[in-house]
């Protein structure tokens, strides 16, 4: 092994959004895409926080 490493195809990106609906109650958005040469994982989540 020459521990030489190849991040020429490796990327990823990653975005979230926040918004006061009412008070304390929170909706967010999170989204995310990572890539490794042929692996690509990906997340998408959408919920509700609400602070007390």
């Amino acid at each position: 092994m020459s521990g030489e490493s190849d991040w020429d195809l490796a990327w990823g990106v990653s975005s979230t959004y926040n918004k006061r609906l009412y008070g304390n109650f929170d909706l967010f958005v999170d989204a995310s895409v990572m890539a490794l040469r042929d692996y690509i994982d990906h997340r998408f989540l959408i919920g509700f926080n609400l602070g007390f």
